[in-house]
């Protein structure tokens, strides 16, 4: 009778469980709707007048010529892509080994150092930058560009990994190094198996970072590194506002794209839409 009772009360509280995922869900959908929405609805034809919801004269222009030179949409698009793929895949690595030196050190400081880009404001840090990447002229370049943008995206990947060296993980290393296992072998079994859950995390988020930044490729880069968020504020300052909402939507589609699976993978929707499904059975 009571594993009846305990049965009853775990599917009781799996329903609820199932309920409150659901309206997560639905809100989360809602949420988009309302941001994406809007700006779907202005990019889809030319002017606007207020109160009117849709454009003064409805269309795809603007998505038509989304390829095309003259909106410079795509070339932006091809930089920030390429930027954001450099960047996150050298702040993964150097992050993983600021990390490790972090894990290593007996005082604070370096550890301390690691915070010290994020209480720092990334456009005060690209023109105390700016000055040092001149002299090596590389000022108004991609490849300054990715470097400032490293010294907020390395120390933050750095964060993302600094679980990894858990007193676990040093009882692994020391096993495996005990058994005779050479540098690979610890690196193999030891370390890589605790890096490769945190991997995808750290190069999406050094990614996005670089995909949405402003301040430091408008100050490293000076005009001349034309991403997709330059491109948005130029065509605010020309008030071509239609343009402006297709930028703002293709700016919004990777972080929309890849946080939508991580926030379903946070409510754990999938394994209670399997358990609903078992209960129905």
């Amino acid at each position: 009778m009571s594993d009846l009772c305990r049965q009853s009360a775990a599917s009781s509280n799996n329903r609820a469980g199932f309920g409150w995922r659901t309206v997560e869900y639905l809100l989360l959908c809602l949420t988009i709707a309302v941001v994406v929405g809007p700006l779907l609805l202005l990019s889809c034809g030319i002017g606007w007048s207020w109160p009117r919801l849709l454009p003064d004269r409805p269309g795809f222009m603007h998505w038509q010529t989304l390829l095309s030179s003259d909106t410079g949409l795509l070339p932006a698009m091809q930089t920030s892509v390429e930027l954001a793929c450099l960047t996150s895949i050298l702040a993964t690595t150097f992050g993983l080994i600021m990390s490790r030196a972090a894990a290593l050190s007996r005082t604070i400081t370096l550890r301390g150092i690691l915070f010290l880009p994020w209480i720092t404001s990334p456009v005060v840090a690209a023109i105390s930058l700016y000055h040092l990447l001149a002299g090596i002229q590389l000022a108004g370049s991609f490849a300054g560009v990715v470097i400032a943008q490293l010294a907020f995206a390395a120390p933050f990947a750095a964060l993302i990994f600094r679980d990894v060296w858990n007193q676990r993980t040093q009882e692994m290393i020391r096993l495996v190094a005990s058994l005779g296992g050479s540098t690979t072998a610890v690196w193999t079994h030891a370390i890589w198996p605790r890096v490769r859950r945190l991997l995808s995390l750290s190069l999406l988020q050094t990614a996005l970072f670089s995909w949405l930044d402003y301040g430091i490729v408008s100050v490293i880069g000076g005009g001349r590194v034309d991403t997709v968020t330059m491109r948005l504020f130029s065509l605010l300052r020309e008030a071509g506002l239609n343009q402006t909402a297709l930028a703002a939507i293709i700016l919004m589609s990777p972080a929309i794209a890849f946080s939508l699976p991580l926030a379903l993978q946070r409510m754990r929707l999938p394994a209670l839409l399997a358990l609903r499904s078992g209960d129905s059975e």
